[in-house]
């Protein structure tokens, strides 16, 4: 469910990103390619979640 709820939110932010930088920089924006881009973040900070992120040490 985790990954679920991150590529969704990756796929509209990186939407919304790719969006504005297109009118910034006056270009077509390309729905697709936002997409691929956005869904390769979301799974880039997924594994980086799982492999960075260390379990606390329980002090004795």
């Amino acid at each position: 469910m985790k990954f679920i709820v991150t590529l969704f939110w990756a796929l509209t932010i990186g939407q919304v990103v790719a969006f504005i930088g297109a009118k910034l920089l006056s270009v077509n924006d390309s729905v697709f390619y936002a997409a691929i881009a956005s869904a390769g973040f979301a799974v880039f900070i997924y594994i980086l979640s799982k492999v960075a992120i260390l379990p606390e040490k329980k002090f004795k």
